[in-house]
């Protein structure tokens, strides 16, 4: 079944997002969360940085490095200190100040 979020919903951060495991979350409330926030973030990646960005953001995340997600006891662990790299390479920005920013998007535009 699929959920709209609320316009507070969407007002999560990425560190928000990044305290929610999809994969185990067993809120649907949350899953939906998740998903709808992620794709907002696609969206706005794409209207200000347009979208070779997003193909930038991946090919930085994999310079890092392989490693088995499934061998990893914690791999957002690993993760998500590559992606936040990865923000600041391509956007030029932190992960901070990419937060701020998504949040006057959302507000401007929708």
């Amino acid at each position: 079944m699929t959920r709209r979020i609320t316009k507070e919903d969407a007002r999560r951060t990425i560190a928000m997002l990044e305290a929610v495991n999809p994969a185990t979350e067993t809120n649907e409330r949350e899953v939906a969360c998740y998903y709808g926030v992620s794709g907002l973030i696609v969206k706005y990646i794409a209207e200000t940085w347009g979208d070779e960005a997003h193909r930038k953001i991946l090919f930085r995340c994999g310079e890092g490095g392989y490693f088995d997600r499934a061998k990893e006891k914690d791999p957002e662990a690993i993760l998500q200190p590559i992606l936040h790299e990865a923000f600041e390479y391509v956007l030029g920005i932190t992960a901070e100040e990419f937060c701020e920013g998504y949040l006057v998007w959302l507000n401007d535009s929708h």
